[in-house]
């Protein structure tokens, strides 16, 4: 996946047609994205390229230019992008919030009294159940925001007995806890599993469950 580089527009060859040329293939690569309901990592990617963008009109001196036509050429580069990627971080917050509200959390069996790792079961529309063993890893210093590991175990059928399958996975990762944290996540629309549901299901959890 190509996304784009750290303060792109201050990146070697310092050219105007080159810089658009690129944030419009990115562009176009996250509108294609953003049509299939993917979320991440393009979302993510478009907040922090625009956030460069605002610092770096804010500070200019901390790219070190010297040169005034340099400086015509950067501003000409960042006046041109700003709106672009205000235009689609609006779209990437629409998406996420038609995600988020599509999108329903459900303890199966007993609420485990230490939900941090346990199994999170996706439960795709028209599609089979695809297991999933996460593990919260801790706390970004930056923003306090949670990560966690996901490992793909498998998928099962639809009307597979999730009481039963989630026994059955106990047994076969040996947990460390008398009883395992288990979830459902549903999401009403289609999306994929990986780059919409998980992020979004492991931020619910996090909110409603480990906090």
């Amino acid at each position: 996946m190509v996304l784009m580089r750290h303060y792109w527009f201050s990146k070697p060859p310092l050219d105007f047609e080159y810089h658009q040329y690129k944030l419009l293939a990115f562009l176009k690569r996250t509108d294609r994205a953003f049509q299939q309901k993917s979320l991440y990592p393009y979302y993510e990617e478009v907040n922090k390229r625009l956030e460069e963008i605002e610092e770096f009109q804010s500070w200019t001196q901390e790219y070190h230019v010297n040169e005034e036509e340099k400086l015509d050429t950067l501003l000409q580069i960042v006046t041109y992008a700003r709106p672009l990627l205000q235009w689609y971080q609006w779209r990437g917050k629409t998406l996420r919030q038609e995600l988020w509200e599509n999108i329903t959390i459900t303890p199966l069996g007993i609420l485990s009294h230490y939900p941090k790792e346990g199994f999170l079961f996706i439960d795709v529309p028209n599609a089979r159940i695809e297991l999933y063993l996460y593990q919260l890893q801790g706390l970004t210093q930056r923003s306090g925001i949670p990560y966690f590991k996901i490992y793909w175990i498998g998928q099962r059928s639809r009307y597979s007995s999730l009481e039963r399958l989630k026994l059955h996975l106990h047994q076969l990762f040996r947990s460390r806890y008398a009883v395992p944290a288990a979830f459902i996540a549903e999401c009403k629309i289609k999306a994929p599993s990986g780059n919409s549901i998980i992020p979004l299901a492991m931020e619910k959890i996090w909110q409603e469950y480990l906090t």
